[in-house]
């Protein structure tokens, strides 16, 4: 859908900003009235940032932010960023879209743009120059049963990470996870969570040598520590082999975190 070196400061500049618009309730109520909607943010520490298997900051820490405003009709706007150890240092993820409800299940439908506006435009081995920068649709869906929550999602690309025929062309990634709240003894809750993905690219040997697709995954726990403020352990893996991921030029950090990595964050939302 980000080390230190390159810490996006708008983001925390941007947090910063809003997060008091949302001390009080009658606060919360004029934002409501002003936007016709309602807005909310997010922002996060994290030991690593993956993104479907692949380590986005070579194994080094991420700081993350976002902003979201939300209206009554199912129409939502929003944005986030993270720093990253490649295409320029910062990644910025803009999306839009809309949800509804129909026999207990919630639809989500929506578009995603993932930007890269540092970027060193990259060039292709024919010569032509070519950009990060790519588009994503989303369908995705949720539905309560008992205690679980179960989720999925069908995303496209026409595109994938990479413009200009630099990435991995017409990709599709097919997402499931699941969740489970635990309430415990004390001030603190538990949440148990699993998930898994498919990605499969028209461009042969994009994510390793002779690898057009593959699996990831990544099970976890988040504890409240306080209010809205979560600490989450996750563990991620795929079933790529880091010799042929490494053989399809990336980088060696990023081929090591596929074979199984613990990442821990930190998030704060308000």
């Amino acid at each position: 859908m980000s080390a230190f070196q390159k810490v996006p400061g708008w983001v925390a500049a941007a947090l910063l900003c809003v997060a008091p618009l949302s001390a009080t309730a009658q606060e919360e109520e004029e934002l409501a009235i002003l936007f016709g909607g309602t807005l909310s943010g997010n922002v996060s520490f994290a030991t690593d940032y993956i993104f479907r298997g692949y380590t986005q900051t070579n194994q080094h820490p991420a700081i993350q932010g976002g902003i979201d405003w939300s209206h009554d009709s199912g129409l939502y706007l929003g944005g986030w960023g993270s720093n990253l150890d490649w295409a320029g240092g910062v990644e910025i993820d803009l999306y839009g879209g809309y949800t509804w409800e129909i026999g207990g299940v919630s639809y989500d439908l929506g578009a995603v743009y993932f930007v890269y506006p540092d970027e060193d435009d990259c060039t292709l081995s024919s010569g032509g120059d070519c950009e990060w920068d790519y588009l994503e649709i989303v369908l995705g869906g949720s539905y309560q049963a008992g205690l679980m929550g179960l989720s999925f999602g069908v995303l496209f690309s026409p595109d994938y990470w990479g413009e200009s025929g630099a990435g991995g062309g017409d990709t599709w990634h097919i997402s499931a996870g699941a969740e489970l709240p635990l309430e415990l003894n004390g001030p603190h809750d538990l949440t148990l969570s699993a998930n898994v993905g498919f990605t499969r690219s028209d461009s042969e040997g994009f994510f390793a040598v002779g690898e057009d697709s593959y699996l990831n995954w990544d099970i976890g726990a988040a504890v409240s520590l306080a209010e809205n403020l979560v600490l989450d352990f996750r563990y991620y893996g795929s079933n790529l082999d880091e010799a042929d991921v490494l053989a399809a030029d990336w980088t060696p950090q990023q081929a090591d975190g596929l074979d199984g990595r613990l990442a821990v964050s930190l998030s704060y939302e308000f």
